[in-house]
Parts: C-alpha cells; sequence; structure tokens
C-alpha cells in the first residue's frame, strides 16, 4: 500500500526527538535509541537532512545534531521533500512510466487529486506536532518517547 518512504519515516521521527527550540545539541547514538532506527542508515539519513538544510551538524566532541529552526516551523513535508526530493509524490500510481493528461492510466485523475491532498495534510503538521504525539503516546503507554507507530514493521499479508 502506498506509505512513506522508511528514510522519510526515520527522518521524521528523528527530528521530532530533537530539542525543539533548535538550541541544544543531541548526539546521533541518542536520536538512535529513541528511533530504534539501524545507526549507519540514520546518520546517512540525518546528513541528507543537513545537506537540504533542515539540521545543523557538528562533529567531535560536544557535536551532534540540532535544527535550523523551531521545529513549529519545520513541516512533515519539509522533511519528505528533503529525504525523497521535491517530486516525492510524483509519477504514475500505477508505476507506468508515461502517465500524463494527454495519456492517462485509469488512476491518474484520482491521483492528481489526492496528491495535492497528501502535500497539504503533511504540509499542515510540523515536527513540534509529531512531537508532542510522541509524547502524548509515551505518556499514554508509560514509555519513553521512541519508535513511532508508522515505522513498526506489519505483517505481509498473503
Amino acid at each position: 500500500m502506498l506509505s512513506l518512504s522508511q528514510a522519510a519515516g526515520y527522518a521524521i521521527q528523528a527530528l521530532s526527538c530533537l530539542d525543539e527550540t533548535g538550541a541544544a545539541w543531541t548526539q546521533g547514538k541518542d536520536v538512535a535509541s529513541q528511533t530504534d532506527a539501524p545507526r549507519p542508515y540514520l546518520t546517512q539519513v540525518l546528513h541528507a537532512l543537513g545537506k537540504a538544510g533542515l539540521l545543523h551538524t557538528k562533529r567531535g566532541y560536544k557535536g551532534g545534531y540540532r535544527l535550523v529552526r523551531p521545529a513549529r516551523n519545520i513541516s512533515m513535508l519539509d522533511v519528505v521533500k528533503a529525504v525523497d526530493g521535491e517530486d516525492c509524490l510524483g509519477g504514475c500510481l500505477l508505476g507506468r512510466a508515461v502517465c500524463s493528461d494527454l495519456r492517462a492510466c485509469p488512476t491518474h485523475e484520482f491521483w492528481e487529486v489526492e496528491k495535492v491532498r497528501i502535500e497539504k495534510c503533511l504540509a499542515d503538521i510540523s515536527l513540534a506536532d509529531v512531537a508532542a504525539f510522541e509524547r502524548k503516546r509515551a505518556k499514554s503507554s508509560k514509555k519513553k518517547p521512541g519508535r513511532a507507530p508508522w515505522l513498526q514493521a506489519k505483517p505481509k499479508a498473503g
């Protein structure tokens, strides 16, 4: 089924566990432990977020990661585009190489409308919203904030 990429999911979760003001540095090992992401893979994702201008990175003693701007000013769409590219929801829903208004697949009209809705939804959810959701979830389950529900492995049907 349709979903964000694993890299985007890890990126959203990782950024949402950083200091929301962008003032404090957080070490990579701490981010990895809160996201349950493999540390080498997470390092690549965080590096991409740094190159995209969403994250400050600092190597060495007292280094780590911090947000470039407050979490309330970074949307999930910003993060997804930083990791997966500007055309993160682009392409044909059926995977066809050529799909346009002139040469449409059976789902073309539906997908054009839904892509706009999905982008708006992602743009309306900030990292601060994600962090608040995780804190609330952790409080209700009496666990520390950690792996987001959308990152949980789901059994394959069939």
